[in-house]
């Protein structure tokens, strides 16, 4: 099987990054494959709008086979249920409560973690399912890195609230995308170790990523998945 990118550590959760190699999961065809894969049927697919907002939604079984408009996460403790989001750049941030058994995931953007969305995230887990913030694991999947986000002006205006995201030279301001999500996530209560990131950057790394940044409208998109495995609650 080609390469998943997922948190090492979470068991009893379905979950990964399509690298490259599994192709442009735009197209319905790849996300067969990937589902033929990963034991699952396609029709248990949830996906959101992305529309570069801060909403989240909750997600049942009704759900599945289905796009939620106006969001750009989803949160489920449904088995049966696989919610994705798909990236070019963007953070996926997953979230997996072990205790509750609550999963989520996001489609963190800039635009939308200026809009607070993985405060939203972590708050949507809280009041619809009562999850402890003590019990929320966060993993940030591949995105673009510093390295290779440089922004305007206009766009670093957004973030100065969080003035350790920022780097600024003569030339360029860069922002870190994994430092401003860490942030919200310090905020709502949570201790860096309940925090994995992962250091790839998909700019860079043209052999196992897509990039809009680096390839504009010729970029394809992974596909970011989460999931309860089979047996646990319902």
């Amino acid at each position: 099987m080609h390469d998943i990118y997922s948190h090492p550590g979470w068991t009893g959760v379905l979950h990964g990054v399509t690298g490259r190699q599994w192709g442009n999961m735009q197209y319905p065809v790849q996300q067969q494959a990937l589902a033929i894969a990963l034991g699952v049927s396609p029709d248990a697919f949830v996906a959101c709008e992305q529309v570069h907002g801060s909403a989240v939604a909750v997600v049942s079984r009704a759900d599945c086979g289905t796009c939620i408009a106006d969001t750009d996460g989803l949160i489920s403790r449904e088995t049966g249920v696989i919610l994705t989001v798909k990236t070019a750049d963007c953070i996926p941030v997953f979230l997996h409560d072990a205790q509750k058994e609550v999963v989520g995931v996001l489609h963190a953007g800039w635009r939308s973690l200026a809009a607070g969305i993985v405060r939203n995230g972590i708050k949507a887990m809280q009041q619809a399912f009562g999850c402890l913030i003590t019990d929320i694991q966060v993993y940030i999947g591949p995105h673009i890195r510093p390295c290779c986000f440089t922004v305007s002006p206009d766009v670093a205006e957004q973030f100065v609230m969080y003035p350790a995201v920022l780097n600024k030279s003569s030339n360029t301001i860069t922002v870190d995308l994994a430092a401003t999500a860490a942030a919200q996530v310090s905020a709502s209560g949570m201790q860096s170790s309940q925090i994995t990131v992962c250091s790839c950057c998909t700019a860079c790394d043209v052999d196992n990523f897509f990039s809009y940044r680096r390839d504009h409208d010729q970029a394809g998109r992974m596909l970011s998945y989460i999931g309860l495995a089979n047996g646990e609650t319902d």
